[in-house]
């Protein structure tokens, strides 16, 4: 009789497996129909817009119902291969969800990764057209440097020194702030997180509350005050004012420093150490990649600021880069559209190169951060 009713428990509980193996594969299976389908008529609409507006550029039209009908073809294949690999996974523990997961999220990634990458994929072949073909051709009928060599005529015609003096410019005001910046929003964060004194969560909420302020409320009267303290004709107006810190690396750095116990930094008093040595010896090692990833995150940031240098800097002279790239298409007289994405190419540069080499840093402290805070 017992071994009837654990039979029957058994056989319960397999058609229960059976039943979640189904539902899994129709879920991935129609999801995936779902997307291939969209895909395919996005690309056919497209192709037909392209053959009806820009004839000229009949191959993109073609490349793209290439592009439709692979789509389609692939439906039967690929989930084929989803139900097999659901009938291999399904006895495994937690194999079914994971394995829907994956398939959802490799699918949604690849189509935002086309999205993303072709625009820029476009930019870097439109500095090498002639600027008639920038909007009739997507691969130049003739490959040409002739945009980066108007681009750096033009950049020493705006001002003495063009890329050059841009570039330079752009470290003056990124590199000190960075520094100084991260150096003073790290103290504050210790202060706020580790340190007792009267006060200290009125005035954190007040520092947060200063970030509901937009920019735009406050820059008209920032670009009258440093235009009254004789500021606004070099960089000093853009790099003073982000010494003081950041509330929000100070936010960020403050979780990092609740997360390390209290014993550490008693152990640290104990031994003799004041409140300086006690950050510099004990824990700032400890949060040093969250100090990392604000410093490149902040560099980025400050590289990339335009309205910033737009309203706090007069003189030509100490145009940084975004301003400069804003410049070549009407101060300089130039309207070629090839020459100004080429500036914008080489703006880029190093911020790629930082975001490429720092990116698992970037995400495992924000994620690390997310847990511990």
């Amino acid at each position: 009789m017992e071994n009837q009713e654990y039979m029957n428990e058994q056989a319960s509980a397999q058609a229960q497996k059976n039943k979640k193996k189904l539902f899994d594969y129709v879920l991935v299976r129609s999801l995936y129909i779902a997307i291939t389908v969209l895909l395919a008529i996005f690309s056919i609409v497209t192709a037909i817009c392209i053959f009806a507006l820009i004839p000229s550029a009949w191959w993109m039209g073609l490349a793209l119902l290439v592009v439709a009908i692979a789509a389609v073809g692939l439906i039967f294949p690929v989930y084929s291969y989803i139900k097999e690999r659901i009938a291999r996974e399904g006895t495994k523990k937690r194999g079914n969800p994971q394995l829907v997961g994956n398939v959802i999220v490799t699918i949604v990634l690849a189509l935002g990764s086309v999205l993303m990458l072709f625009p820029f994929l476009w930019m870097v072949l439109a500095t090498l057209k002639p600027h008639t073909e920038v909007f009739t051709t997507f691969f130049p009928h003739k490959w040409t440097l002739e945009a980066y060599k108007v681009m750096w005529e033009s950049a020493n015609y705006l001002m003495k020194g063009g890329m050059v003096r841009g570039f330079a410019n752009s470290l003056l005001t990124t590199v000190p702030v960075v520094v100084v910046q991260i150096v003073v929003s790290a103290f504050a964060a210790y202060a706020f997180a580790k340190l007792r004194f009267i006060g200290k969560n009125v005035i954190f909420l007040i520092l947060l509350a200063t970030m509901m302020i937009p920019f735009a409320v406050i820059m008209l009267p920032q670009a009258w005050l440093y235009g009254q303290m004789h500021l606004t004709q070099g960089p000093l107006a853009v790099i003073i004012p982000k010494f003081f810190g950041s509330i929000g690396t100070v936010f960020f750095l403050r979780q990092f420093f609740y997360s390390i116990p209290d014993s550490i930094t008693e152990a640290a008093r104990l031994d003799g150490a004041g409140y300086t040595r006690t950050f510099l010896s004990v824990l700032f090692p400890l949060v040093m990649p969250a100090i990392a990833t604000q410093a490149i995150l902040s560099f980025i940031g400050n590289w990339n600021d335009f309205l910033g240098p737009l309203l706090f800097i007069d003189n030509k002279n100490w145009y940084t880069l975004p301003l400069l790239v804003n410049s070549l298409g009407g101060d300089a007289g130039t309207t070629e559209i090839p020459s100004v994405l080429a500036a914008s190419l080489i703006s880029l540069v190093p911020i790629i190169i930082v975001f490429a080499i720092f990116q698992k840093k970037i995400i495992g402290s924000i994620v690390f951060s997310a847990v511990k805070g």
